[in-house]
Parts: structure tokens; C-alpha cells; sequence
């Protein structure tokens, strides 16, 4: 998948009339700027926890991948439904990730 690649991280903006939370990368030496939450709407501990939720995506991306690799390949040491959970459930997560419709 093709996403901002970098640790995810973000900062909390408490400067304007109401707080916003920056979302970027930072890899090697460059910042890359990913969004902005800023929704009037939700109070700042919703924010922290969808900002916390987002700088944890492209982990999360990773480690789902990997678990799927594992299930496929480790099948005989899995329980036969597991394994297809696992596979399943895993491969929706990660098309909708990608904007995809799951297979």
C-alpha cells in the first residue's frame, strides 16, 4: 500500500478558538504533513484518541499483513476456523484500509 510512510505522530494546537490536532510523518529529515482534526464538535479526548488511533494505523497496517502471512503460512497449527478468521476478517480490514472493496 502506498501511504505516507515515516513514524506517524501528532500535535495538539491549542492556539485557535477551538483545539486542532496535526497529524504528520517524520522520515529521515523531512516532516510530511497527513491532516488535521478539527472538528468543533468533539472534545479534546475524542481527538487525542482518534490522533492516538490514526498515528497508529500505518502499524497496525503492518502488523495485520504480517498476521495474515503468519495464518496462511502456519494453517496446520492453527485451528482450521481461526486460521479462516483470520484470513478473512484480516483481508476486509485491510481493503477497507486501502479504499478497496474486500474480496
Amino acid at each position: 500500500m502506498n501511504y505516507t510512510k515515516g513514524e506517524w505522530q501528532f500535535t495538539l494546537n491549542t492556539d485557535k478558538k477551538h483545539s486542532e490536532i496535526d497529524i504528520f510523518s517524520q522520515e529521515g529529515k523531512g516532516v510530511k504533513y497527513i491532516g488535521t482534526i478539527n472538528a468543533i464538535w468533539l472534545s479534546n479526548e475524542e481527538k487525542l484518541a482518534n490522533a492516538h488511533l490514526i498515528a497508529a494505523a500505518p502499524d497496525m497496517y503492518e502488523a495485520l499483513e504480517d498476521i495474515i502471512k503468519q495464518a496462511e503460512k502456519s494453517h496446520m497449527m492453527l485451528p482450521p476456523d481461526l486460521a479462516d478468521s483470520i484470513k478473512v476478517f484480516g483481508k476486509q480490514a485491510l481493503a477497507k484500509a486501502e479504499g478497496k472493496e474486500a474480496k
